[in-house]
C-alpha cells in the first residue's frame, strides 16, 4: 500500500470511513493524468470476507468503440443496484440505462435475494475502468490504460496477488479483456508485470477487427470505428485482434463468451468464433443457459452441482447491444456464474 499522503482522495476518505459498502468514484491511476485515467471502487465489507481465500475482484471494463465519451465506468452501476438493492453509497446512472426487454418495471423488480445463488460473500471488490479514447490515442494506449488501471489494484489492494479476481468487458472492453490476458499490445515490462484473472468474461466482443469491418462493409462506421483506434494498416488490425492471441495462462479456469441474437452491433459470429478459437486451444466447450436461466428460475434455488475443468462457456443473452450491461440483472448472472466456476468450483 502507497502512503496516505499519495492516495487518491476517494481512497484516503475510504480509508477514514468506517461505513461500508462504499462507492469510491473516478480514483486516479497511471501516469498519464488523464480525466480519462481513472477507475471507480465498490467495496462491500470492511474487510475481505471471512473465507478470504475464496474471495474474488470483479473487474469490469467499458465498451464505446473506443471512442464513445458517454460510455464510461458507470457502466458497472445496474450490476451493483441489482446485487446490493441500490443502497445509498451508489450513485444513481447519470443517464437512463439502454433498452434492455427483460427488465421489469423497476418498482416491480425482483431482487438478486429473489434469484439467486447468493455469490456475495465471496466478493471482495468491485472496479470498473476508464481508460484513454480515441481519436486522442491509438492502440497500444488503450489496453496499456488497462494495464496500468489494474497494476492500480494490484498495489492498492492485492488484486492478483493476494486475492483473485474476474475480468469482464463488454463490446471494445471484452477485446480489451482479451488482449490483456493473452499480451497483444503490451509493453515487455507490462506483460512480465501484469497479473492474470482466474476467468473472463467477455460480453458483444469483437475479436477480429478485419472481419468486423468487412461483415458491415456497406456500413462507412465500422472501417471509421476501427482506423480511428487502430490505424489504416489492417496488417495492425490483423497484430491486435484477439483472434491472433494465445489463451492457455496457467491461472485461466472460465471464458465465458456472452452474445446475443438481437445485438445490432456486433455480430454473433465474432463470439462462435472465438469460442471455436478457444475450443482448438484445449478448452472444454459448454453450453450455457444464460439469459434462460432468468425465465427457468423465478422464485427457486437452483441444483448446485460439482465442476472441475478449464471450460470456454457460450452464454446467450437478451437484448440489444448496450443492454447486455444496462441490464443489471443478466450482467449479475454472468458473474454468478464465473464466481460459482470458480472460487466455489460448482456449476449450476
Amino acid at each position: 500500500m502507497k502512503p496516505a499522503a499519495m492516495a487518491s482522495t476517494s481512497e484516503t476518505s475510504a480509508a477514514s470511513n468506517t461505513t461500508y459498502p462504499q462507492y469510491l468514484p473516478n480514483v486516479p491511476y497511471g501516469s498519464q493524468k488523464s480525466p480519462l485515467n481513472t477507475l471507480d471502487i465498490f467495496l462491500p465489507h470492511s474487510s475481505p470476507p471471512d473465507h478470504d481465500k475464496s474471495a474474488i475482484w470483479v473487474l469490469f471494463i467499458h465498451g464505446g468503440a473506443w471512442r464513445d465519451p458517454t460510455q464510461t465506468s458507470t457502466e458497472i452501476l445496474p450490476l451493483l443496484n441489482y446485487l446490493y438493492k441500490s443502497p445509498s453509497s451508489i450513485p444513481d446512472l447519470p443517464n437512463p440505462c439502454p433498452p434492455a426487454p427483460s427488465l421489469p418495471d423497476p418498482a416491480q423488480r425482483r431482487t438478486y435475494e429473489d434469484d439467486g445463488v447468493d455469490i456475495r460473500p465471496y466478493i471482495a471488490g468491485f472496479a470498473s475502468l476508464n481508460y484513454r479514447l480515441s481519436p486522442d490515442v491509438k492502440h497500444p494506449e488503450h489496453i496499456r490504460d488497462v494495464s496500468d488501471a489494474i497494476a492500480h489494484l494490484v498495489r492498492e489492494y492485492g488484486v492478483g496477488r493476494d486475492v483473485q479476481f474476474v475480468l469482464l468487458g463488454h463490446s471494445c472492453g471484452a477485446t480489451l479483456a482479451a488482449q490483456y490476458v493473452s499480451g497483444l499490445g503490451l509493453d515487455r515490462a507490462r506483460q512480465q508485470d501484469r497479473v492474470h484473472p482466474i476467468a473472463l468474461g467477455l460480453l458483444a466482443g469483437i475479436f477480429d477487427l478485419g472481419a468486423f469491418v468487412a461483415r458491415h462493409a456497406d456500413s462507412p462506421v465500422y472501417r471509421d470505428i476501427v482506423e480511428g483506434a487502430f490505424g489504416r494498416d489492417e496488417r495492425e488490425w490483423l497484430e491486435a485482434s484477439p483472434m491472433q492471441g494465445m489463451y492457455g495462462w496457467e491461472e485461466g479456469k472460465v471464458v465465458l463468451v456472452g452474445w446475443s441474437r438481437e445485438d445490432g452491433l456486433v455480430e454473433d459470429a465474432q463470439s462462435e468464433e472465438f469460442v471455436e478459437k478457444l475450443a482448438r486451444e484445449q478448452w472444454a466447450r459448454k453450453e450455457g443457459s444464460g439469459s434462460k436461466k432468468i425465465a427457468h428460475t423465478e422464485g427457486k434455488r437452483r441444483h448446485v452441482g460439482e465442476w472441475v475443468g478449464r471450460e470456454v462457456v457460450s452464454w446467450p443473452m437478451e437484448g440489444e447491444h448496450d443492454g447486455l450491461w444496462g441490464d443489471g440483472r443478466q450482467l449479475a448472472w454472468v458473474v454468478q456464474e464465473l464466481v460459482l466456476r470458480t472460487v466455489t468450483r460448482r456449476c449450476v
